[in-house]
């Protein structure tokens, strides 16, 4: 049996006759007779219930997102729940802490598959390619991005790092310490969940209260614990802080 991969289903769903020149996700959660609800939530950003004998659903959003392009991305996470295979259950919650998080696990899945569905549904990679890869890649590139697509900083820098040519990783921090990394695919280096120190330019930015950026030469070892690479040698660091998401997200180029 043929094998598919997320990026596959939006990508089919993307050129469907009556959806492929749409660019407003929320006319493509109509087409696919989703109905869209705004409800008070502390417990989850998303959730997806179906409607019993039927091939409806309803997906209720956290009211008052910080940014469009996250209630965006949380919106098009939950249709990959409606229509990945093996996402049938009758209703999933989908927390801050699973949406945009690109940490791959067994327990998390779903939530994996459903965020790289949302990716390529809102940032296409034939789209996203020719753009990414006509200079080199960085925070300011990565920010104009994100508001030509509509998108959020973290999936757009994600996706970007996914279609460059260039060897780089993007890093998520929270509290000082790693909890995800998407690397390029000729990024071949390990980046471990560890705590940063102030040798990493994140680091330093977890510590200030007015500097919001920080960018230029790191020592390799501040980041990459890995033989293939000497630890003395330098690589750039791109790194902003999001004191609202208590994270720090930082582009690293060998």
């Amino acid at each position: 049996m043929e094998s598919h991969e997320p990026e596959d289903y939006a990508r089919a769903l993307l050129n469907h006759p009556d959806i492929q020149h749409s660019k407003d996700i929320e006319q493509i959660a109509a087409k696919l007779r989703l109905s869209i609800r705004d409800v008070d939530s502390a417990k989850f950003e998303g959730a997806l219930v179906r409607i019993a004998r039927s091939s409806e659903g309803i997906i209720a959003l956290k009211r008052n997102f910080r940014e469009a392009g996250r209630r965006r991305f949380t919106l098009a996470h939950e249709i990959g729940h409606f229509i990945l295979p093996g996402h049938g259950q009758d209703e999933c919650y989908c927390t801050s802490a699973q949406i945009e998080s690109w940490r791959k696990d067994a327990v998390r899945r779903h939530e994996f598959e459903a965020n790289r569905f949302a990716s390529e549904l809102l940032l296409p990679s034939k789209l996203l390619y020719p753009l990414v890869n006509a200079k080199e890649l960085t925070l300011a590139m990565v920010t104009e991005l994100a508001l030509e697509f509509d998108t959020s900083l973290t999936a757009t820098a994600v996706k970007s790092v996914e279609v460059t040519e260039e060897c780089c990783a993007v890093v998520c921090s929270v509290g000082r310490k790693v909890k995800w990394v998407r690397k390029s695919e000729n990024f071949h280096y390990f980046v471990p969940n560890t705590m940063l120190g102030n040798d990493a330019m994140a680091g330093g930015l977890f510590d200030s209260d007015s500097v919001r950026q920080a960018e230029g030469r790191v020592l390799a070892g501040s980041w990459i614990d890995d033989s293939k690479i000497d630890g003395r040698k330098e690589i750039w660091e791109e790194s902003i802080a999001m004191p609202f998401y208590s994270m720090v997200l930082t582009i690293l180029t060998v």
